[in-house]
């Protein structure tokens, strides 16, 4: 009995000692399991440009095969039609009157500290963060580093000057390469397809006018040149426009090939599948669609339609209740600040209160399953885009089909159809006045209830910095 009672208590012990470690290494498991997060910004993109969004054009293969294998979100909107504000909502998933960074040219204004990023709820859950950026906006001295441990913002001297995608691309696989065990979020942003449009050959030669193929010359860009246009001292022929519009190609098909080369060194070094990615722009640019050029200046499709593909790994899937075959296609109206509550839902953490956006995964979920009900239900996603570059006062407010505009440069009201009219041909305001009114005064009770982030917070900048920004085309 003694020689069995003696057996019996080492037994028990191991039990409760495998019991103990077993519940150990669950506690540790989700720490192991958390996914990595690759934000990939194309600056000036329209989504009308990729072939995954309708361009006939082989423009971007690299993207379209990515799209292929994750969700694309056919109607996806930014916050604003120019990139600090837009970005700035992107990470923070508030609207613009609630972050503060933006302004108009000559008055900008930086992030607030107080609005809380993506970076900050991720770093604090322990990932890295890094940051690979392109433009002055996009640095700290506008408040978007805020929670990014390791930054690398360039901010070219003139906007004939661009630190080139190839670069970008070498500077995220080094970055990678030394962040293969801990999770980690690297956004990475390609600037290239922002004016002045100059891509490298081949893609100059294969795109552009003849005229342009061969010559570095620029038909139109440089910083004096784009002050006048913005100021309305210029007009622009449409048959520069159209140079402009080939060159704009090249450059785009130029960063499709660095995205392809970023993504298929992420499968190199063994991170894709244990990495949620997802590439967006930040807005369009318009050439010649409703009267103008460029963006920052109007809520028009071209500006505020963006493209977002958002790739899960098959490892991921089946613990937040995603199918194993995600839906290629997804019509529901989507926002910008949406993405970062997608993100917090993937790393297994609550979405930060402030955040105004909603999670993508039910809308995945739902889709997946053919819900086209759940779908509709799920999708009642109202966008606000505010926040114009050249002169303020202007909005657009999307709920449906129905898109209501207040134009910057003279307050009128516009209303679109979307479903009927995607190109915003026909003004619906004198047609349909109730309509026009019940938007307008839901768009008021909305940004009524926003809490205005400090009118104070302005970027410090140096001498250097405003001559940056004046050669760029943003300061007089």
């Amino acid at each position: 009995m003694q020689k069995a009672r003696w057996l019996r208590i080492p037994l028990y012990l191991l039990a409760i000692l495998t019991a103990a470690m077993l519940l150990r290494s669950s506690d540790r498991e989700p720490a192991v399991q958390r996914p990595s997060f690759v934000l990939v910004i194309l600056d000036t993109v329209r989504a009308d440009r990729l072939g995954c969004y309708g361009n006939a054009i082989d423009l971007t293969p690299a993207i379209d095969r990515y799209a292929r294998g994750g969700a694309r979100f056919t109607q996806a909107y930014a916050q604003a039609p120019w990139t600090l504000p837009s970005i700035a909502s992107l990470l923070t998933s508030q609207w613009p009157t609630e972050h503060g960074a933006g302004g108009v040219i000559g008055d900008f204004r930086a992030l607030s500290p107080a609005a809380g990023t993506l970076a900050e709820a991720l770093r604090s859950a322990g990932y890295q963060t890094g940051l690979i950026s392109n433009v002055v906006f996009l640095s700290g001295k506008f408040g978007l580093d805020q929670g990014f441990t390791d930054v690398d913002a360039f901010s070219p001297a003139s906007n004939l000057e661009c630190r080139r995608a190839g670069i970008t691309t070498d500077l995220a696989l080094d970055w990678l390469a030394t962040h293969t065990t801990a999770p980690f979020l690297l956004v990475v942003h390609y600037f290239d397809p922002h004016l002045i449009y100059d891509p490298p050959q081949p893609y100059r030669a294969r795109y552009a006018d003849p005229r342009d193929a061969r010559s570095s010359e620029i038909p139109f860009g440089r910083s004096q040149e784009l002050i006048d246009f913005r100021k309305g001292r210029v007009a622009l022929h449409y048959e520069t426009v159209a140079r402009l519009a080939k060159l704009y190609m090249g450059e785009i098909a130029y960063v499709d090939r660095e995205v392809g080369r970023l993504l298929d060194g992420l499968r190199r070094l063994g991170l894709a599948e244990r990495s949620v990615v997802a590439v967006v722009a930040d807005h369009g640019e318009e050439f010649g669609d409703h009267g103008d050029f460029e963006h920052g200046h109007s809520f028009y499709q071209e500006l505020v339609r963006v493209p977002l593909i958002l790739r899960v790994p098959p490892c991921l899937r089946g613990a937040h209740g995603l199918p194993e075959e995600l839906p290629r296609e997804v019509d529901s109206t989507v926002r910008l600040i949406d993405l970062a509550p997608t993100f917090c839902e993937l790393g297994g953490m609550a979405a930060p209160a402030r955040f105004r956006g909603r999670s993508l995964l039910p809308l995945l979920r739902r889709a997946a399953d053919g819900d086209r009900s759940g779908i509709a239900s799920l999708s009642r996603r109202i966008v606000l885009m505010e926040d114009n570059m050249w002169s303020p006062g202007g909005f657009a407010y999307l709920r449906g089909d129905f898109k209501l505009i207040r134009r910057t440069r003279d307050a009128a009201l516009q209303l679109f159809d979307l479903q009927r009219d995607p190109a915003e041909q026909q003004d619906l305001a004198d047609a349909r006045p109730e309509v026009r009114a019940e938007l307008l005064r839901e768009v008021r009770v909305l940004r009524s209830g926003l809490q205005p982030a400090d009118s104070a917070v302005a970027p410090a900048l140096d001498r250097e910095d405003r001559q940056r920004l004046r050669s760029l085309g943003y300061l007089e």
